[in-house]
């Protein structure tokens, strides 16, 4: 085999280049596990069979069945695995199984295996969503899941296998319903525009509708015991702790409008080109999934955060970069980029937007993974760490709100989270917040750690002697020194007994 031979061999060696976009996909994403989210989503797969785990804590003792797929079946494996192993199995398993429904995807719009494998890696590069914070590959969570049977479900629905998509779609939001609400919602929205067949599209529709009740029923019920939030608590949880997901005013206006240009270069290309009859259904997707984009920045300057609460942007925002890197290698392979000249205007100004953000976001993506394997537990931690060992299980403890991994490292009960809201009871979360950690206006947007730290440090003795006897905590940890008896120090962090004070 000459040179030039060998080279094609490797240019169209699917496992070659699968196996070069997984090992992009641990660079981006493949921090230690718990990492982010997992540290809460999977001590809730321990705390699902065992009541015993964490019964004290607010956040785990609440009924939360908004995953309740996702935590009853992979919660069976901590039956005979430990948390990182169940991470590492389902990350992995996750990773893979998108990765191939995404090339499988990619198929429909005939465009060489390079360009698709370019398309998924600058995809991944740039954060897989320059807006809303949305991610299909990440930690393992019910989101990825979702997400799986999502791409399935597209790619069958394009070939009209009108059954196993509607099962797929169905599956999609039992494992995460906001994912599948807008997966649903766009998908069946596309079948009407693409085959006008309101028979057909019921059936679909149906058979959806009644997979989804796996994941439907037990919200319902988890809403029906819910307290219901107010405006303002709403207002509070979707502009001040999760602006990065609800709030559009608060994402780069450049960006927004980047997206948009991004759904019309795929509407120009899409109309130049010859006519694939799973791109016709997949266009239609994505258009509708830009109509609730769309609706979500009008929801939000109308202020109806009753309805923002459903986040309907979020689907949109990661499949969009997507379909335009894949448009895009239509457009070259149809040799069509400069011809109208605002097709091939279009097309430049967005792909060299994304290669702008490339450099920083890769690099920064990958630095926080080298960074995350090779840091060892600061003072915290080990603080983290004594309380596990030497307190007894059942007791509260007086935390760092803002720590996400002080369940993982002290299997002990916290006051409150910043990291996982209390979504039965926003109000009671929120007070614990504001009692620990100060009080934010809705134009402060989100608070970082930094600021919730610089509040907590500085707690006075009477309103953590209040906390306490309020929250029946026992201990306090914190680097301020107080008069409070000291149980464990180390260089810079100490843990209280409040019990005797308060």
């Amino acid at each position: 085999m000459n040179r030039t031979d060998t080279l094609t061999a490797i240019k169209e060696s699917v496992y070659l280049h699968y196996l070069l976009l997984l090992g992009a996909v641990f660079i981006f994403v493949g921090k230690p596990v718990p990492y982010s989210n997992e540290y809460s989503y999977l001590l809730r797969l321990r705390q699902v069979y065992d009541a015993g785990f964490l019964a004290n804590d607010i956040t785990f003792s609440t009924t939360s069945k908004e995953y309740w797929l996702f935590d009853h079946l992979f919660g069976l494996l901590t039956f005979v695995f430990s948390i990182e192993t169940i991470g590492w199995i389902g990350r992995i398993s996750c990773w893979a199984i998108l990765l191939f429904a995404l090339m499988r995807l990619a198929k429909r719009w005939e465009i060489p295996l390079w360009v698709i494998s370019a398309s998924i890696l600058i995809w991944l590069g740039i954060g897989q969503s320059i807006v809303a914070d949305e991610w299909m590959f990440g930690g393992f969570e019910a989101k990825t899941v979702a997400y799986i049977f999502l791409l399935f479900a597209l790619d069958r629905l394009s070939l009209e296998d009108d059954l196993a998509g509607s099962i797929l779609l169905g599956l999609s939001f039992a494992f995460h319903p906001i994912v599948g609400l807008w997966g649903i919602a766009g998908a069946i929205l596309a079948l009407l525009i693409w085959h006008r067949d309101i028979h057909r599209v019921s059936k679909v529709a149906i058979v959806s509708a009644l997979l989804s009740l796996i994941g439907l029923v037990p919200l319902l019920i988890m809403r029906s015991s819910s307290i219901v939030p107010t405006e303002d608590d709403l207002r509070y949880f979707q502009l001040i702790r999760f602006p990065h997901h609800f709030d559009p005013l608060s994402w780069s206006k450049s960006a927004i409008v980047l997206i948009f240009l991004a759904l019309v270069f795929c509407f120009l290309v899409h109309i130049s080109t010859r006519r694939l009859k799973p791109l016709d259904f997949l266009f239609s997707f994505i258009g509708v999934l830009g109509l609730f984009f769309a609706l979500g920045i009008l929801l939000r300057l109308a202020e109806s955060y009753e309805l923002m609460k459903y986040t309907p942007t979020r689907v949109f925002a990661v499949f969009i970069p997507l379909f335009f890197l894949f448009y895009l290698g239509r457009a070259l392979k149809q040799n069509i980029l400069l011809q109208p000249l605002l097709l091939g205007a279009l097309g430049v100004i967005v792909l060299l937007s994304f290669w702008n953000d490339l450099p920083a976001r890769a690099f920064e993506a990958a630095g926080t993974t080298y960074q995350k394997w090779i840091e060892g537990p600061d003072d915290m931690a080990l603080a983290f760490g004594w309380i596990k060992n030497n307190t007894r299980e059942g007791v509260i403890i007086l935390a760092p709100p803002w720590r996400y991994d002080f369940w993982y490292l002290s299997e002990r009960s916290q006051v409150v989270s910043y990291g996982k809201p209390i979504l039965t009871d926003v109000g009671e979360w929120r007070s614990r917040m504001e009692k620990l950690t100060g009080t934010a206006t809705n134009e402060d947007g989100i608070r970082d750690s930094e600021i919730l730290a610089d509040f907590y440090f500085g707690l006075d003795e009477e309103t953590i002697r209040s906390a306490s006897a309020e929250y029946n905590a026992d201990y306090f940890i914190s680097k301020t020194s107080y008069s409070f008896p000291v149980v464990y120090s180390n260089s810079s962090i100490k843990i209280y007994d409040v019990v005797s004070v308060r």
